[in-house]
């Protein structure tokens, strides 16, 4: 690290790969024994969402878990406007961890077989520890 806090030698791979496992250990860690599934508590938003959108404009709204994941990401962004940090950095990157997930569970973008076998191996690290995967 430089005298005046930078680190102007910092390789974009490692700035990108470091995000990405701080958000990914956060959801599927900490925060999740914490508050359980993020499906669960996704689909809870959307539905007060629902809810106060529809009364307050008279919409006809149907968001969903993906749609909150997604708008939770874009909360991050307007906070990394207004008042950057690491956290709404790993943050962000949770949020759209969560999102891509749903799009995978959901059908909206079609997994892939590299994400396919990462997902059986991960899931039999998860029993070799003795804790099951999420379905």
């Amino acid at each position: 690290m430089e005298k005046d806090g930078t680190m102007k030698f910092l390789p974009m791979g490692t700035g990108c790969e470091y995000i990405a496992r701080k958000g990914a250990a956060i959801v599927s860690t900490s925060r999740d024994e914490q508050y359980g599934d993020p499906e669960i508590t996704h689909n809870a938003i959307a539905a007060y969402w629902n809810a106060y959108l529809n009364n307050r404009f008279g919409a006809k709204l149907e968001l969903t878990a993906y749609d909150v994941a997604r708008m939770m990401a874009l909360f991050k962004d307007a906070r990394l406007d207004t008042a950057p940090s690491m956290d709404s950095f790993v943050d962000k990157q949770g949020y759209s961890g969560i999102a891509f997930t749903l799009a995978i569970r959901r059908g909206i973008i079609p997994p892939t077989d590299e994400l396919a076998s990462y997902s059986r191996m991960k899931a039999e690290e998860m029993r070799k520890r003795g804790a099951g995967p999420r379905e």
